[in-house]
């Protein structure tokens, strides 16, 4: 009962590890899956450091924050 199956809307359906252990009265749930690379970049740059639209952009554009892995290293 370690591993967890879960489907993922673009890696699919993999079993996951779950938890070391359990608790009777609060047993532990996983309440999302993994998420993607870069997928929560948006909101952090934006929201939590407050980075402009500009900035982020500009960020962006110069390579040092994106959703894909560099082709060289794959």
């Amino acid at each position: 009962g370690f591993f967890k199956k879960l489907t993922h809307p673009e890696a699919g359906t993999h079993d996951y590890p779950g938890f070391m252990f359990s608790m009777s009265r609060t047993p532990p749930v996983i309440r999302q899956v993994p998420c993607l690379m870069g997928e929560h970049n948006e909101y952090v740059y934006k929201q939590v450091l407050k980075v402009s639209d500009e900035e982020y952009a500009e960020i962006e554009r110069e390579g040092h924050i994106g959703m894909d892995y560099d082709p060289e290293l794959v």
